[in-house]
């Protein structure tokens, strides 16, 4: 969970952790790729805004580790432009805030599902990666 406001990444927390998961707070993007290094982890929650960046700098962030980690964006701002911006940037989902927990539930579960989808899709198709996350199928030239 990253978010430098105190009551969002509570909430989140405590959702993520009702999902069953173990959730590690960060405040800053400074912090959230410390914690990238050393720790493995399976899904970013973030705000859109941080003190120090925003979210597309912890989706190119998370495309640098080894996480291979989908990443949630959670907004203030409800805009289906933003939503755009931020898929497009490579993140998993965007959310408005504040937090509804089936919502939030829905997100992960999708966003853990995709990355547990296996490299091979059918005969001779394979996901390849790309700047985003999940990566296009296609079929290779014989």
């Amino acid at each position: 969970m990253v978010s430098s406001d105190d009551e969002v990444r509570r909430n989140l927390a405590g959702i993520v952790g009702l999902c069953g998961l173990e959730p590690v707070l960060c405040v800053t993007v400074a912090d959230s790729r410390a914690v990238l290094t050393r720790y493995p982890i399976c899904v970013v929650v973030c705000e859109d805004q941080l003190a120090d960046g925003n979210y597309r700098n912890l989706v190119e962030a998370v495309e640098r580790s080894t996480a291979n980690a989908p990443v949630i964006v959670v907004s203030q701002l409800g805009d289906w432009n933003e939503y755009l911006n931020a898929v497009r940037a490579g993140a998993f989902d965007y959310i408005a805030l504040p937090p509804r927990r089936g919502e939030i539930e829905w997100a992960i579960e999708n966003a853990l599902n995709e990355r547990a989808r296996p490299n091979q899709l059918k005969s001779g198709e394979v996901r390849q990666p790309s700047n985003r996350i999940g990566g296009m199928p296609w079929t290779p030239e014989e």
